[in-house]
């Protein structure tokens, strides 16, 4: 009895141990705010402030991008890789399409998130706000 009472008390506390360990502040469900080209704000409709990009630990990615349509919103759903290459820098590589991100900087404040081009240029600026869950704000 005193042996299973040790094991469990041991089990129960590695596996906080394991619990306690913090995630790569891009891990995450993040949705679009605000899109910016050149320094410009585009103007988003009510389909593109769906659109969702969901950071995964192991350098996976999930992005549900939706668009207007005459009868509603189409979906288009993505995936592809993360990896940090430096400090608040990822790499974005999409699983069916040529293009990579290849330095695309991350600012992370509170539950806002912006990501930018590495290179200062402003070709683009997208801010995300962090959601807990999305099917609240669908219905």
């Amino acid at each position: 009895m005193k042996f299973f009472i040790f094991y469990v008390f041991f089990a129960a506390f590695f596996s906080c141990d394991n619990e306690n360990k913090t995630a790569h502040p891009l891990v995450g469900l993040w949705q679009v705010q605000q899109i910016f080209q050149q320094g410009n704000e585009l103007e988003l409709d009510k389909c593109a402030l769906l659109t969702t990009s969901e950071f995964k630990t192991g350098g996976i990615f999930f992005e549900k991008r939706y668009s207007e349509r005459i009868l509603g919103c189409s979906l288009n759903n993505e995936s592809g890789t993360w990896s940090e290459t430096s400090e608040n820098t990822v790499r974005l590589s999409f699983d069916n399409r040529v293009t990579a991100y290849q330095n695309t900087k991350f600012i992370i404040d509170d539950n806002m998130m912006t990501l930018t081009d590495g290179d200062g240029s402003e070709t683009f600026a997208i801010v995300f706000k962090k959601v807990e869950w999305l099917r609240a704000q669908l219905f």
